[in-house]
């Protein structure tokens, strides 16, 4: 289990690393001193968001790629924007592309770089970064933090002293300063408000699917060629039921189902609109079915299961086109709800008596499994998407041996 679970990890970097190469081309454009050149620019994430701008003219045109002291500003139609702005790394001080929260009379800008950094300009003033500072003076090897930014605030903001109780109250956080910037443009000058970033923290859409599931899994068979898990562990041997009976094979035919299910797919804009969290419920059930007859010897085993699944998956999906490719991995939460589960075993003795033993088979109730897959969303609305997938999952199984599924899903995203 260790081996695959780092086998699973080590994958999941690789696929991580080759997705974050991967290039996403928006409508969007650049800032040349007062000269704004419309075409596709490159949608990253915060932190390759603040060094290089990657732009083209149109998508059959060269790519370039612009730092901060080489443009003004660029940004995306109906989303971010960014300025060129100098701020601090360390002790030095060097431009980057700052991302407007609000631009107004008072402008709220924002770059990542090993953490979340804040920025404000007022009309007239110098730039100053936003921050929580450590307080040495409380003591020998102790420290408070401190909120410096309430005090900028409050400084920047002194024409309406009715905010200054929220900016008191206030989080240095896109939500706070986005509102307490709003507010102070809307006092000096309702005009003045130039844009603002649209507020999305966390978007949630869900799927509901179906579709077709194989299912195949093996049982173990102990030193004693017996399976391990049922009763017969207890059973006296006797002439009547020589070792034999045991010699059958341990791997189940593929048995077929229908799942349903609802999952969740969670994105964090902020961090990455590509990469998201896969997470829901699915129902499936099975029938496993084993039968052998050997020179007499007849055995029946028959297993009814029925699983409620938790995946937990990290997916990225390409959101260029209308036809979205996605590619997940992650692990299943496998929990029996329910099992009926029969091992007959006959022997005939002469041609007219037999003689049968009926045994109950012991099953566990929860299984962790691994998953990959891959599939498309086709974008009916904006909100709207039709849903095609596969996955393949190998694991444990409810009698600890081994189980392989391979899954075709079918839905709808809203």
């Amino acid at each position: 289990m260790k081996y695959k679970l780092t086998i699973a990890i080590f994958s999941f970097l690789i696929f991580s690393y080759s997705a974050s190469s991967q290039r996403d081309f928006r409508e969007g454009f650049i800032v040349k001193k007062n000269d704004t050149i419309y075409g596709l620019v490159d949608y990253r994430g915060d932190k390759k968001s603040t060094n290089i701008c990657t732009f083209k003219k149109d998508k059959n045109s060269k790519i370039k790629e612009y730092e901060p002291d080489q443009i003004t500003g660029y940004g995306f139609i109906g989303s971010k924007a960014y300025v060129s702005k100098y701020a601090n790394e360390g002790l030095n001080v060097k431009p980057y592309f700052l991302e407007y929260l609000v631009k107004g009379f008072l402008s709220i800008y924002y770059f990542r770089d090993d953490k979340d950094r804040y920025f404000v300009e007022k009309e007239g003033e110098l730039i100053q970064e936003l921050r929580i500072i450590k307080d040495l003076s409380v003591g020998y090897n102790q420290y408070k933090l401190k909120k410096e930014y309430i005090g900028i605030l409050k400084y920047l903001t002194k024409e309406c002293t009715d905010l200054h109780p929220q900016i008191e109250s206030s989080k240095l956080d896109h939500k706070s300063l986005i509102d307490i910037a709003k507010k102070y443009n809307d006092c000096v000058c309702k005009e003045c408000i130039i844009f603002v970033k649209p507020k999305t923290w966390i978007s949630i859409k869900a799927t509901v699917f179906s579709g077709f599931s194989s299912s195949k899994m093996d049982f173990i068979i102990n030193a004693n060629n017996r399976y391990a898990l049922t009763e017969l562990d207890n059973y006296e041997e006797t002439s009547i039921f020589p070792e034999k009976i045991f010699n059958l094979d341990n791997t189940f035919p593929v048995s077929t189902s229908f799942p349903i299910g609802l999952e969740a797919n969670i994105i964090l804009p902020r961090l990455n609109e590509k990469i998201s969290l896969q997470t829901g419920l699915n129902f499936v059930k099975h029938y496993y079915q084993l039968y052998s007859e050997i020179d007499g010897y007849t055995t029946n085993f028959g297993i009814h299961a029925y699983y409620l699944k938790n995946p937990v998956a990290l997916r990225y999906t390409y959101p260029r086109y209308k036809l979205k490719p996605f590619i997940e991995s992650g692990i299943y939460n496998n929990f029996v709800v329910r099992t009926n589960s029969r091992l007959l075993q006959i022997v005939e003795q002469t041609d007219f008596i037999s003689v049968s033993h009926d045994t109950k088979v012991n099953t566990y109730k929860y299984q962790l499994s691994f998953f990959a897959g891959g599939g498309f969303q086709y974008e009916i609305t904006k909100r709207n998407s039709l849903f095609l997938g596969a996955r393949y999952e190998r694991g444990k199984n409810l009698l600890k041996g081994n189980l392989t599924n391979l899954s075709i899903l079918v839905g709808i995203t809203f």
